[in-house]
């Protein structure tokens, strides 16, 4: 029990596009790591130590996980919900799309069977991961029927969406079964469903036939012949080979008229979640996925995690001045920021150093009238590798509505205080480009 598994099954093995890397058991790492891990022919990692954690500030480090834990002790959605019902209670206050987004389902259209109410009926206990009092975790029993007595976990959203509602299956047991699967064969449910539902879009069309899937029926409520698809994506065998080689892909595979009904950015699948009541929401949802520096995935659209969930928190942000009210020149600032992010750490770099005027105008998005006939803004910058950072101009230039514009990724500094937060990087990797930058 002392020792830590990182581990890849069949999947990453044969190299499926969307295999996944297993940690105890039912965490995993996910968008094709699995892969990554089988072209390296590594099956697993195991880790054991005696020593600890070193901390750069550890009581600031300890202020902030208690402050963290009574919030979610004292949050009534996360004790009340969360922690009852875990993130498939999304499905029912998002509206999933469905039959591989052919229209998206109102709360009232989601069939019983897949609310977070019925499937209690399944769940034979809850846990935490290490160190949370919420526990949204689910371990679930199939108590009958020819899957009886399989007990898996991790029946979060994603699953009932991707595996479910989006490739037409609307049976809780398969899509139970999916996910037992997917954890054996270390596939990952999201970029795999969205694949499927593809395929299934395309069979449903005419544009493939059964003499493409190798007799294989691939018509929406079929769940027995999408549990075989997935066998056979994992070992890549029949139509699962091609399948295998994942959502973009496989349409170019198909062909052009394929393409027309792939949804990606990039290459990537979207991430799994869906519409919202908020207009707004969707907008930056929508423009998050859409600039992300590496294809459709939340984790890169930064805007995502401005009230992605709550309208009224988004709206409130907006009114304090924490977000701007300008959702493109959000989106503008915060992708900009994550790439010289993607940049700095592929690069092993800790931060960059921006003096240009030119190069703040374009990161943040900003002019100023410090030279006769030219809108560059005169000052200085510091990002992060995590996106962060901190802008250094003269105070008296600041317009109102800057910081509001800027949002909660950016800290302004007057000019004097550059050399202070310079000198706390010290020990850091600095990047600075030489033809660009100004030196006093």
């Amino acid at each position: 029990k002392d020792v830590k598994v990182a581990c890849i099954g069949q999947a990453g093995e044969n190299l499926v596009r969307a295999a996944s890397t297993i940690f105890d058991k039912y965490h995993s790492a996910a968008r094709g790591s699995g892969a990554v891990f089988g072209s390296k022919n590594l099956k697993a990692i195991a880790v054991r130590g005696e020593g600890k954690v070193n901390l750069a500030d550890s009581e600031k480090f300890k202020k902030l996980a208690r402050e963290d834990r009574e919030f979610f002790l004292k949050d009534k959605f996360q004790q009340e919900i969360v922690k009852n019902y875990g993130s498939h209670y999304g499905i029912v206050n998002w509206f999933p799309s469905y039959r591989n987004s052919e229209k998206y389902l109102s709360k009232e259209e989601i069939p019983e069977e897949l609310t977070p109410e019925a499937l209690k009926k399944y769940e034979i206990r809850r846990y935490a991961c290490y160190g949370c009092v919420v526990a949204c975790k689910d371990v679930y029993r199939i108590p009958e029927g020819e899957y009886e007595g399989e007990i898996g976990s991790g029946a979060e959203f994603e699953l009932f969406h991707e595996l479910g509602l989006g490739c037409g299956i609307t049976k809780v047991v398969p899509i139970l079964v999916a996910q037992n699967l997917c954890d054996k064969y270390g596939l990952d449910v999201m970029p795999l469903g969205y694949t499927i539902a593809l395929a299934k879009d395309l069979y449903n069309r005419g544009i493939i036939t059964k003499d493409d899937t190798q007799g294989l029926s691939l018509e929406w409520e079929d769940a027995e012949s999408q549990i075989e698809l997935i066998h056979q994506t994992a070992l890549r065998e029949g139509f699962g080979d091609k399948i295998a080689e994942g959502l973009y892909s496989f349409a170019k595979m198909v062909g052009e008229e394929a393409v027309k009904y792939c949804y990606h950015v990039k290459g990537l699948c979207r991430g799994g979640y869906p519409y919202s009541s908020s207009e707004t929401v969707n907008l930056v949802y929508a423009l998050s996925h859409a600039t992300s520096t590496r294809g459709a995935d939340h984790l890169r659209g930064r805007t995502w995690a401005y009230g992605e969930q709550y309208a009224e928190m988004f709206k409130d942000y907006q009114e304090k001045g924490i977000i701007p009210k300008d959702i493109p020149s959000l989106v503008v600032c915060a992708e900009r920021a994550a790439l010289i992010a993607d940049i700095l750490r592929d690069n092993g770099a800790d931060a960059a150093s921006i003096t240009a005027p030119a190069s703040l105008a374009w990161l943040f998005n900003i002019r100023g009238g410090d030279v006769a006939c030219s809108p560059l803004p005169l000052g200085r910058a510091i990002i992060r590798k995590d996106g962060s950072a901190d802008l250094f101009i003269d105070p008296r230039k600041e317009t109102g509505d800057l910081r509001t514009h800027l949002g909660n990724q950016v800290t302004l500094h007057p000019l004097e205080a550059l050399d202070a937060r310079l000198t706390d990087l010290k020990g850091q990797t600095i990047s600075l480009d030489p033809g660009l930058a100004s030196a006093d």
